[in-house]
């Protein structure tokens, strides 16, 4: 089995907003709450609030995945979207249900770029490829699934005005859940490939 490394973002909600900072971690999984298991609540931030920051909300995510490749023609994939439940935290003043549906819908789309991955590494055919060549092609295109999400978490951010444009936020919830429902074929984190 092959581990690749996982990236997590991270999103900053300020009393006003939100931003999201890249970063990478190893994690033991009792931190982590998979985007498949439920919605998030406030429960789930349990980091520790960095009150001299202007920040009222911080949600971490990550995408990451693994694949298998045990001989004959297919490989195995599981990509997993997961909230990193010890980098996320909140300030009182944050834990509002509007608040919590915009980090909500940073972890959501998250999970619909986990989709978009599912959807391009099953479709992908890897047949007469060695695993090194298969491993640069993977690589990159999580690469380019990552800039397109990061692109995804800042045009929502823009066009939202990190939640406070209550139109453009009703806007991006309905393009989230299109979205996810368009690929909802690619829902379970576990794909195949031809090899």
């Amino acid at each position: 089995m092959f581990a690749k490394t996982i990236l997590s973002a991270v999103a900053l909600t300020f009393v006003l907003g939100a931003a999201l900072v890249p970063s990478a971690k190893k994690l033991d999984n009792n931190n982590l709450l998979e985007w498949q298991t439920r919605k998030l609540n406030w429960s789930d931030f349990q980091g520790r609030p960095a009150y001299y920051s202007s920040n009222a909300a911080l949600t971490s995510y990550q995408i990451g995945f693994t694949y298998d490749y045990k001989g004959g023609n297919e490989i195995t994939f599981i990509v997993k979207c997961q909230f990193i439940k010890s980098e996320s935290w909140a300030k009182r003043v944050a834990k509002t249900d509007y608040i919590l549906n915009h980090e909500q819908k940073h972890f959501d789309l998250a999970e619909v770029y986990a989709r978009k991955l599912r959807k391009k590494l099953s479709q992908a055919d890897f047949r007469g490829m060695k695993l090194r060549e298969i491993d640069r092609i993977i690589d990159r295109m999580y690469d380019d699934n990552w800039r397109a999400l990061t692109k995804a978490q800042d045009d929502y951010d823009g066009d939202s005005e990190h939640g406070i444009d209550r139109t453009e936020q009703r806007r991006w919830d309905a393009i989230i859940k299109t979205e996810l429902e368009k690929l909802d074929r690619y829902g379970s984190p576990r794909v195949k490939a031809a090899k």
